[in-house]
């Protein structure tokens, strides 16, 4: 899934609840999220589209965050770190996409990373439509939790 999908779940989440034990729930709803059916590209297959759905996947992601942190009546630490939480697997994957545009393709793979690539089986080039489908729904969901 991408990061604004993971923090948008993860926003509803704590939204919906207002504790801390909802910090591990979102963590695991990561891996929840990545076994489903979602957006990728093979390595070799990262070209302008790919590109592209990142920089919009990035400017939701600050909206998102912008938006679930719209009301101070809300806990906004717990919201905050729920977010960041639910996206922080993804992290690494950054930083070896930084790895693989400088040509460096081959580097070690952290068993963690390992682990987090079992849940991404169903990655496909065409799951960007079922990204906009769980945003959809996800976005609905947040507006009626926030009392704007």
């Amino acid at each position: 899934m991408t990061v604004t999908n993971h923090a948008i779940t993860a926003a509803n989440i704590s939204l919906a609840f207002q504790k801390w034990w909802v910090i591990p729930v979102v963590f695991a709803s990561h891996f929840v999220l990545d076994s489903l059916p979602h957006y990728g590209e093979e390595p070799g297959g990262r070209g302008k589209r790919f590109i592209t759905i990142q920089a919009i996947d990035a400017t939701l992601l600050v909206v998102v965050f912008f938006l679930a942190l719209s009301n101070p009546a809300n806990n906004n630490l717990v919201v905050w770190l729920a977010m960041v939480t639910a996206i922080s697997p993804d992290i690494i994957w950054v930083y070896r996409f930084v790895h693989e545009q400088r040509g460096k393709i081959n580097m070690p793979v952290s068993s963690f990373s390992k682990f987090h690539t079992k849940f991404n089986w169903l990655e496909q080039s065409w799951g960007w439509a079922l990204e906009v489908g769980w945003f959809a729904i996800m976005l609905v969901i947040l507006v009626k939790l926030l009392p704007l």
